[in-house]
């Protein structure tokens, strides 16, 4: 296994690695997921993480849709909003994209949630660092 670059934590959502995050659509697919809801932040939504993200859902096939309304500090009107957009969206799958500099874990999940994967974008020095 020296070659191995990425592992899976099978007690925890999260995986890690190089090259992870374009892996989550064949994981989203794995568990069923046809429609999922890419929760993220209004800084992070035009990054290349969630670019990375959104590719790798739809290149498996995956009806991928952005919430980008997360906040550092929720609201009981900003969990309102993201329960609304979860429950009108009709999601069978939530993944994540934060910065967890801004967003430490764990994060809140919509109560729909019957299938997620958390992904983690996670900045340095400024620069954004895809896994």
């Amino acid at each position: 296994m020296p070659n191995e670059t990425i592992f899976t934590l099978d007690t925890s959502s999260i995986k890690f690695g190089p090259g992870a995050t374009r892996e989550v659509g064949e994981d989203m697919r794995a568990l069923g997921a046809q429609r999922v809801m890419l929760v993220t932040d209004p800084r992070l939504a035009k990054s290349e993480p969630v670019a990375v993200t959104l590719d790798a859902l739809r290149a498996s096939g995956i009806d991928a849709v952005v919430f980008d309304q997360v906040r550092v500090e929720p609201t009981d009107a900003s969990f309102q909003e993201a329960i609304r957009f979860a429950t009108d969206g009709r999601f069978d799958g939530f993944v994540a994209v934060v910065d967890l500099d801004e967003h430490p874990l764990p994060s809140a999940r919509p109560p729909q949630a019957e299938a997620s994967v958390e992904l983690v974008a996670r900045q340095h020095e400024g620069q954004v660092v895809p896994t």
